[in-house]
């Protein structure tokens, strides 16, 4: 999970919802550009590689993105020995952010309660919730076994827990 590219991709293949975004190979400038442009501001630019809110800036216009990628490729380079990026579409208003925890102890994989980790700063959580409030049993089995798609689809063991953010509507998408 550590290439959020490559994990990215292998959860599309599952079938776990993403938030519409890039996760390519192409790492030009101007391809990147036009690929936040295509997705629609604003947009979250975030190292491909990594963790801990590492290389991460938020982008609500082109000028906006032309002045914080380069910034991003650099602390990515810096932080993870690469310079690979991919963004992803930050839905309005701010959206909530909810962590459905899954465990493998061998074979058999289980779905856990969610936390909500709406209050952040600099993409770090502050205050986690669980279980989420507002979480209706039918969204919470929803979630649960998305996040049981997505810890398939990457063959996890252990437990951990699988990030979504939700949209006003109640839709969910993972940030990998």
């Amino acid at each position: 999970m550590g290439d959020k590219s490559a994990a990215k991709t292998m959860m599309e293949r599952a079938g776990v919802p993403l938030v519409p975004g890039y996760h390519g190979g192409n790492q030009a400038r101007e391809f990147l550009l036009d690929q936040a442009l295509r997705i629609g501001f604003p947009v979250l630019i975030k190292a491909a590689a990594g963790g801990g809110a590492k290389a991460c800036a938020r982008s609500s216009t082109r000028r906006n993105s032309t002045r914080r990628s380069p910034a991003c490729r650099r602390e990515a380079l810096s932080a993870f020995r690469r310079r690979a990026r991919a963004a992803g579409k930050i839905p309005r208003p701010c959206p909530s952010h909810r962590d459905p925890g899954v465990r493998r102890p061998a074979r058999r994989l289980h779905p856990l309660f969610e936390r909500d980790c709406s209050v952040q700063r600099r993409h770090q959580k502050v205050l986690e919730e669980a279980p989420a409030p507002g979480m209706t049993e039918n969204r919470r089995q929803e979630m649960g076994e998305a996040a049981l798609l997505a810890s398939r689809a990457v063959g996890y063991v252990g437990a951990g827990t699988v990030e979504f953010i939700v949209d006003r509507a109640g839709a969910f998408f993972s940030w990998r």
